[in-house]
């Protein structure tokens, strides 16, 4: 659909991935001497995901299931590409030690 700017409006569902204080503490672990991050800092910008148009059996918990490993690599390797240095736990259940979603639907997003 076209709005009155003539702008293309799509409307998406979007998963938004807040850091939790662990990962603020293992950040600053990797970073170390180079500057602290505040929780305020990673609140600023969070990663949202754009997921197109769900079904209504597709829900928070059906996402994370299938794609939380892949979120979490995106969400270590974009400070640091040694994943030697990610934590080992890479499960489910250390994910939600980390982060927190939120599945906001449906978003308009104005494509310009």
């Amino acid at each position: 659909m076209v709005n009155e700017n003539g702008w293309k409006e799509l409307w998406e569902h979007v998963l938004i991935v807040i850091p939790k204080p662990a990962f603020c503490d293992w950040l600053n672990t990797v970073l170390k001497d180079q500057r602290r991050m505040t929780m305020e800092e990673l609140y600023e910008e969070p990663l949202i995901i754009k997921l197109g148009r769900l079904g209504k059996r597709c829900n928070r918990t059906t996402i994370l299931e299938k794609d939380y490993l892949q979120i979490m690599e995106h969400e270590f390797g974009s400070w640091t590409g040694d994943d030697s240095l990610w934590p080992s736990d890479r499960t489910l259940e250390a994910f939600h030690r980390y982060f927190t979603t939120k599945l906001d639907s449906p978003y308009r997003l104005d494509n310009l």
